[in-house]
C-alpha cells in the first residue's frame, strides 16, 4: 500500500469523483454521434458562409477552397465544427451582426452542444483596410436554422 501511495500515485495523476467519472463515461457513449452531427453541420454551414460577400478568406481545412486541403484528407479522420473567416468588413459591423444573432452565443469554448461566434480584429501594417477575424463554432442545433439566423442578423445590420 505505501509504494502505491507514495510512489505510483503522482503516476496516476489526480483522482476524480465518482460523478465526474459517471457523467464522462456517460458522454463519451454518444461522442461518435456527435462528432458526426458536428462535422456534417459545420461544413453545411461553412459552405454557405464561404459564399458570402463580407468573407475575404474562409478557414476549415475540410473545404475544397483551402490551401491545404488535400493535406488535410490525407492526415484527418474528418474535421469538426469549429472554423474562422476573414472579413473587411468594419469591425463595429461585425460585432453588432455577432450581437443579433439568435442562436449562436458569444464564446470561445467548443465541444459543447450550443454555437459560439467571436470577432476580433486582426493587427497589420499591409494597408489601411483591418482585417478581423470571426471564429464560429456550429453545434448541434439544425444548421438550416444557423444559416437562416446569419442571413437574418446580416440583413439587419
Amino acid at each position: 500500500m505505501n509504494r502505491i501511495g507514495y510512489t505510483e500515485y503522482m503516476l496516476l495523476g489526480g483522482i476524480m469523483a465518482p460523478q465526474t467519472a459517471a457523467l464522462i463515461s456517460k458522454g463519451l457513449r454518444t461522442l461518435p454521434l456527435r462528432m458526426q452531427r458536428h462535422e456534417e453541420s459545420g461544413l453545411f454551414v461553412a459552405e454557405h458562409v464561404s459564399k458570402q460577400g463580407y468573407v475575404a478568406r474562409m478557414n476549415h481545412p475540410g473545404l475544397p477552397s483551402h490551401p491545404q486541403y488535400e493535406l488535410g484528407q490525407r492526415q484527418l479522420s474528418g474535421s469538426s465544427s469549429l472554423f474562422s473567416f476573414v472579413s473587411f468588413e468594419p469591425i463595429a459591423k461585425l460585432k453588432e451582426w455577432a450581437n443579433r444573432l439568435c442562436y449562436f452565443k458569444i464564446g470561445v469554448s467548443w465541444g459543447g452542444f450550443e454555437s459560439l461566434i467571436t470577432v476580433n480584429a486582426l493587427e497589420t501594417d499591409k494597408d489601411d483596410r483591418k482585417p478581423s477575424v470571426v471564429r464560429l463554432y456550429v453545434g448541434l442545433e439544425n444548421p438550416k436554422d444557423l444559416i437562416a439566423d446569419l442571413d437574418r442578423a446580416w440583413c439587419e445590420v
